[in-house]
C-alpha cells in the first residue's frame, strides 16, 4: 500500500522573511514581559510591564502575536488563511502590524512625556516591544509587496 499525499494539504513555504515576522511576534511577546514603566523611590523600583498596565498596552501585544501565528499557520499547519473582504491575508497581516506600531507609538509617546525627573521612567522593555513591531511591520509590509496581491485602492469595484 502505498501512502498518496494527493488530498493532503500543501504547507506554506518558509523564507527568511517569514522567519523574521514569526520571531518579531514572538519578541513583542517575550518584551511585553519586562518591564515598561517604573518609579524609583530611592529604596526600590516599582516597576510595571504591558500586562500590568492595562487595555493601553497589551491590545498591540496581542496584534502582533495574531501576526505571528497568521505567518506560522500556513507554514506548519497547513492552514489557508482566507481573504478577508476584498482583503488578501498578507495586506491584513500588514494593516493589523501598523495598527500595532501605531498603538505601540502612543502608547511610548505618552509615558514619555508622563515621566518625571523625580523618578518615573519608562522601561527598556517598552522600547524593545516597539522595535520588534517596527520590524515586524517593515516585513509585513515586504511580505505583502511580494505576495502579488492587489491593494484594495487599486482594485475596481
Amino acid at each position: 500500500m502505498t501512502y498518496s499525499t494527493e488530498h493532503e494539504p500543501s504547507r506554506g513555504q518558509v523564507t527568511g522573511n517569514s522567519i523574521l515576522r514569526m520571531t518579531a511576534g514572538s519578541l513583542v511577546l517575550l518584551f511585553s514581559l519586562l518591564p515598561w514603566v517604573g518609579i524609583n523611590f530611592g529604596f526600590g523600583d516599582i516597576t510595571a510591564n504591558a500586562w500590568a498596565i492595562g487595555l493601553t498596552a497589551w491590545p498591540a501585544v496581542l496584534m502582533c502575536v495574531a501576526v505571528a501565528i497568521g505567518v506560522a499557520a500556513p507554514i506548519f499547519w497547513a492552514v489557508q488563511l482566507p481573504a478577508l473582504g476584498q482583503f488578501g491575508p498578507n495586506y491584513v497581516m500588514a494593516l493589523v502590524s501598523a495598527i500595532a506600531v501605531t498603538w505601540l507609538l502612543i502608547r511610548t509617546t505618552t509615558f514619555v512625556l508622563e515621566s518625571s525627573p523625580s523618578g518615573g521612567s519608562t522601561r527598556p522593555g517598552l522600547f524593545l516591544a516597539l522595535f520588534a513591531a517596527i520590524t515586524l511591520l517593515v516585513s509585513a509590509i515586504r511580505a505583502f509587496k511580494e505576495s502579488g496581491e492587489a491593494s484594495p485602492s487599486k482594485r475596481r469595484i
